[in-house]
């Protein structure tokens, strides 16, 4: 069945039914409210059916009436705040409709959840909710939910819009899906980013790359497509102009300097100075070829050049597969810091050819297991299994398993990406787990001693260790995670590099929050949370644990 149903989740008070409600009658679609439903059913209040079942039976109805829902078409569904909890329950939604998660602060939550609309009459509405000490309620439940809430395809922060205007802005992402839904169901894509202005494919296969121009015209009547590179990739970049001249696309081809240390403001210049030379227009196509460095760098000048120009992504090796060419992050370094300056800027799509992968030095292809295997650390328990039992077969880059299992990765990314696509809502920072010491890291050492995924596999390790030392990640599941990042050729601590050093770059990381180091760290082996108040005594106990 074609997705045709938009399905409306998030925290009680959010606004799920009134938005519901005035988005179906903008769209002439059915509402549904899946609690009402319920009532309706059972001939019972929600609380009544909670009483006398308790929370694991309801939700056994919960699934069955959501099943039933899906059945249907052309409904906003207003799912009550834990369906999402369900695994079977997402994937339904998911196969059914397009999934918009309402999100709102605690502060404004407790203010729409007092008292007068959590009872009605004499009775508990909201049964988790029941009795005293709300916003600790509320806390302790957004942080239970958040991970599966960051699965939605889209996220609107409803604190200061109005019903109209929640409704205007979720109208609207379902008219571009409609939109590009239909152009990209051909593609085999392994997942869709949702933002707020577009949506568009991650591509994943091996030897796709020789689709790039039809891909390239389904999205250009004109195309003029600039080429940006490095030495390391210069292969694959002169493979992609060739299939591009056999289909008559015109194309130009630029070579910078590989390596981190190119990722400037400088190199930035030179690039707006030959996109200027071949006068470059709005119209025209950026493809960057290549690792993080080029993808990062041929993002921003896409991003500012004429204020912005079309964008390709074609990572070349593994860590820009799984990291840097999904999300819309692209910027460059400065002396005191990495990524300091950029900004946010998604592409038209992203074309990731494994076999691409076989190219690369066996350092290179390690360092970016690390990103992969960091999905799976903190969303997805099933995917850490898989690789634990295919190391030989990923190692050895096996066609099926490993396209598989990078499928599965980037399917965890595009949805995280998509619930918080500038890094507002604090959804997105579960991607940096591990970043927070291994950037820190990487500038202390000049961007010479590691590679970007050996720093964070390091990071992953001293964030493991606060997790276990705060009592939330037993011995066993931190003990599991260093075998799997050993598994996969990948350190786990580090020497040579000052402490001093590392703990100054951490104080410019871009996850502080009022002068704070939010820190994500790990509660299971699939499961994340973040926190900020880590002691600095435990903070110099994890350096002291990974650096020597």
């Amino acid at each position: 069945m074609e997705k045709t149903n938009i399905f409306i989740t998030g925290f009680s008070g959010t606004g799920k039914s009134t938005v519901g409600k005035h988005l179906a009658r903008m769209l002439g679609w059915t509402f549904v409210d899946t609690d009402r439903y319920i009532e309706r059913q059972k001939d019972k209040s929600i609380i009544d059916i909670f009483e006398e079942l308790g929370e694991r039976d309801f939700r056994k109805i919960e699934s069955e009436v959501i099943n039933q829902v899906c059945k249907s078409q052309f409904q906003v569904v207003a799912t009550g705040g834990g369906s999402i909890l369900s695994e079977m329950n997402r994937r339904l939604m998911d196969k059914n409709g397009i999934l918009v998660c309402l999100e709102a602060r605690v502060g404004t939550l407790c203010g729409r959840l007092g008292d007068t609309t959590l009872k009605r009459g004499n009775k508990e509405v909201r049964p988790l909710l029941a009795g005293s000490e709300l916003e600790s309620k509320i806390i302790d439940l957004k942080s239970e939910r958040q991970f599966v809430y960051s699965m939605s395809d889209y996220t609107v922060h409803t604190d200061d819009l109005t019903v109209a205007e929640v409704s205007t802005i979720i109208y609207r992402s379902w008219k571009t899906f409609e939109k590009k839904n239909g152009l990209f169901s051909s593609w085999d894509a392994a997942s869709l980013v949702h933002t707020s202005e577009t949506i568009y494919p991650i591509c994943v296969g091996w030897g796709i790359l020789d689709t790039i121009s039809e891909k390239i015209n389904s999205i250009s009547k004109t195309p003029v497509v600039y080429l940006i590179t490095d030495s390391g990739a210069n292969k694959h970049a002169r493979r992609v102009q060739t299939i591009l001249e056999s289909a008559d696309i015109p194309s130009h081809l630029f070579v910078m300097q590989a390596g981190e240390k190119y990722k400037t403001l400088d190199a930035v210049s030179m690039v707006y100075d030959w996109l200027a030379e071949l006068k470059a227009e709005r119209s025209h196509i950026v493809v960057a070829i290549g690792g993080g460095v080029v993808g990062d760098l041929a993002g921003f000048v896409a991003a500012t050049y004429l204020r912005g120009i079309k964008l390709i992504q074609i990572p070349t090796t593994l860590l820009a597969i799984m990291d840097s060419s999904i999300g819309g992050k692209t910027g460059v370094d400065l002396n005191s810091g990495k990524n300091l300056v950029g900004s946010f800027y998604q592409p038209e799509f992203v074309l990731s050819d494994v076999e691409t992968l076989t190219t690369l030095p066996q350092r290179q292809l390690f360092s970016g297991w690390a990103e992969a295997l960091k999905h799976g650390l903190i969303k997805d328990q099933g995917l850490i299994s898989e690789f634990e039992k295919n190391v030989e077969l990923v190692l050895n880059l096996d066609k099926d398993i490993t396209t598989e299992l990078i499928r599965r990765s980037l399917d965890i990314k595009a949805k995280v990406v998509s619930s918080d696509e500038h890094e507002l809502l604090g959804n997105r920072i579960m991607l940096n787990y591990g970043h927070t010491i291994g950037h820190a890291i990487e500038t202390a050492g000049k961007y010479e001693k590691l590679l970007h995924g050996e720093a964070v596999s390091v990071g992953m390790m001293a964030a493991g260790h606060i997790s276990n030392s705060l009592g939330i990640l037993t011995d066993k599941q931190f003990g599991r995670q260093k075998a799997l990042l050993e598994m996969y050729r990948l350190p786990v601590d580090v020497d040579g590099i000052d402490i001093t050093d590392v703990k100054n770059a951490m104080l410019l990381d871009k996850k502080t929050l009022d002068g704070s180091i939010r820190w994500v760290l790990l509660d299971n082996i699939g499961h994340s949370i973040v926190k900020s108040d880590i002691s600095e005594k435990l903070i110099i106990e994890a350096l002291n644990s990974v650096i020597f």
